[in-house]
């Protein structure tokens, strides 16, 4: 169990929790209008919700965000194809929470209101319906073949660092979706694969991202953690991840990779985000996250005719826990 020194606060910035809806910001903005949802007598304010969903895998996520009663030019200025960004957060706390571009428009009619419904894929745009083929010779490596699929996409490629390989000793051929190949071959190499701020990571996920956390009712938790388990198999690995459920009053600095320490009667310590979406209904805003908190890897024999073994050395990891100087260096609130 890691918990945090009373003499860490000494070094940190005074902590600045949510106060529930009140005070709560978002602000949405095209190449040719800025809405706000709060504003003054000078800045003209409307009603917006929206859903942001992100995880880590290169297919993007479709976000939906909704503004009500828009004059009909400023609706117009939503246009297929341009670039959209969400920010959001409470006071002067704000951060980015989502950046994309617009597939689709729709206009709802619900009573006397008119809504907006922008949907918008998240990261850069890329073509996710791309076929890529190739037959690779015998004893060709998955991280060879992973690394060919990611320069395929045409985006640049900020980490590559894989966690362990495979060697394919027949000859292998690579076919259909670029977008599941990535997948499936992220799998094997044991790294998750994503787009962030338009390039590509690719890593090991409790590598973590450059941000620190701690999540607590006093910080806005709502309700306990919740306890999930999930499973997956490439080739000779089976990734058995741990983790839990959690949700929160929205904060901004929740995305993939982000490292967060969780203080609750259910569960303690350091975790990396998986997955997550920030909402507003108009009402709440939240977001919900999954966490990992470790992953047991079970080596199966290329023929199944061995007794499983569980990994130690090939998968070196169980629970990773930041030294005091890293969580001095990274945390806005502890």
């Amino acid at each position: 169990m890691l918990k945090t020194p009373d003499k860490l606060s000494n070094y940190l910035p005074e902590v600045s929790t949510p106060s529930g809806t009140f005070g709560f910001r978002c602000i949405v903005q095209t190449p040719e209008v800025i809405i706000y949802n709060h504003g003054d007598e000078k800045t003209a304010c409307f009603d917006v919700e929206f859903d942001i969903p992100f995880d880590d895998d290169m297919v993007p996520n479709e976000g939906e965000i909704r503004i009500y009663n828009l004059a009909k030019a400023t609706m117009d200025k939503f246009k297929k194809g341009n670039s959209v960004s969400v920010t959001a957060g409470y006071g002067s706390d704000l951060g980015l929470i989502f950046q994309g571009w617009i597939s689709d428009t729709k206009i709802k009619y619900e009573g006397t209101d008119t809504a907006l419904v922008i949907y918008a894929l998240d990261g850069v745009s890329y073509d996710t319906s791309a076929v890529y083929e190739k037959t690779y010779a015998e004893n060709t490596k998955a991280s060879q073949i992973l690394k060919d699929l990611l320069c395929a996409t045409g985006l640049e490629i900020a980490e590559f660092q894989i966690q362990r390989d495979y060697n394919y000793k027949d000859e292998t051929t690579v076919s259909d979706g670029l977008m599941d190949n990535i997948k499936k071959y992220s799998d094997v190499c044991g790294v998750s694969t994503y787009v962030s701020q338009q390039k590509i990571f690719c890593k090991p996920i409790w590598l973590g991202w450059n941000t620190y956390f701690t999540i607590s009712p006093q910080t806005g938790m709502i309700d306990s953690p919740e306890a999930c388990t999930e499973s997956n198999r490439s080739e000779i690995y089976e990734d058995v991840f741990s983790g839990y459920d959690i949700e929160m009053l929205l904060q901004h600095r929740m995305n993939t990779a982000a490292i967060v320490g969780v203080k609750s009667k259910i569960c303690e310590g350091d975790f990396r985000v998986v997955s997550g979406k920030h909402s507003y209904n108009g009402l709440s805003a939240t977001t919900k996250i999954k966490v990992m908190e470790k992953v047991d890897t079970i080596i199966h024999p290329d023929n199944d005719n061995g007794s499983l073994s569980e990994s130690g050395a090939e998968y070196e990891y169980t629970k990773y826990d930041l030294a005091q100087n890293q969580k001095t260096a990274l945390a806005k609130y502890v």
